[in-house]
C-alpha cells in the first residue's frame, strides 16, 4: 500500500500497551516494601540509631515510585510516522533521530524491551517508570510492557532505520 503524496509506503499507528498481570505485581511489589520500610523506620526510631531512621524517607521515595509505576502504566506507547511517542502524545523520538537500536542480550536496557541509540538533540531526560527512560542519546523501552508488542516494535524500527540508511 502506498501514500499517494510521498510515494512511499503508508505507516500505520502500532501501539504497545502494558501487561496488567506485570503492573499489579511491580506495584504491589514495591508498595509493600515502601510499607515495610515505614514500619521498620517507625518501629526502630527510638533506639537512637539513625540508620533506621532513614528508612523512613526511603519508605516514602518508594511509595512514591509505585504511584508513578501506576499512573505511568496505564499511558502504553505507540510508534507511528512521527515516531516513537507516549500513549498521552509526548514524544520520545522522532523517525529521523533514530540511528540504531540494540535488541541484545547485553545491552543495557528494559526488560523484554529495547535501546535505541538517537542524535544528539536537545531533549530533556525522562524517566517513565516501568515504560521508558530518556538520558542524553540513549532511550530505553521496555518493562512492564507486553514482551512481544516491544519485539515486533523493535522490528519495525531497525527495517525503518536500515531504510532510511539506505537511502
Amino acid at each position: 500500500m502506498f501514500d499517494h503524496e510521498t510515494d512511499g509506503p503508508v505507516m500505520a499507528e502500532v501501539p504497545i500497551t502494558v501487561a496488567p498481570g506485570r503492573l499489579l505485581v511491580a506495584v504491589g511489589l514495591l508498595g509493600a516494601l515502601g510499607l515495610i520500610f515505614l514500619l521498620l523506620g517507625a518501629t526502630a526510631i527510638g533506639e537512637g540509631r539513625f540508620g533506621p531512621a532513614a528508612l523512613i524517607p526511603a519508605g516514602a521515595v518508594v511509595l512514591w515510585a509505585a504511584r508513578e509505576l501506576w499512573r505511568s502504566g496505564s499511558a502504553g506507547l505507540v510508534f507511528g510516522p512521527e515516531g516513537l511517542r507516549l500513549g498521552d502524545g509526548t514524544v520520545l523520538a522522532a523517525r529521523d533521530e533514530m540511528l540504531s537500536i540494540d535488541r541484545g542480550v547485553f545491552a543495557f536496557k528494559p526488560t523484554g524491551g529495547f535501546l535505541l541509540t538517537l542524535t544528539p538533540a536537545r531533549r530533556p531526560n525522562l524517566w517513565r517508570p516501568g515504560l521508558c527512560w530518556r538520558v542524553g542519546r540513549r532511550l530505553g523501552v521496555g518493562g512492564i510492557l507486553r514482551a512481544h508488542e516491544a519485539k515486533l516494535v523493535a522490528e519495525l524500527l531497525a527495517a525503518d532505520i536500515a531504510a532510511r540508511r539506505a537511502r
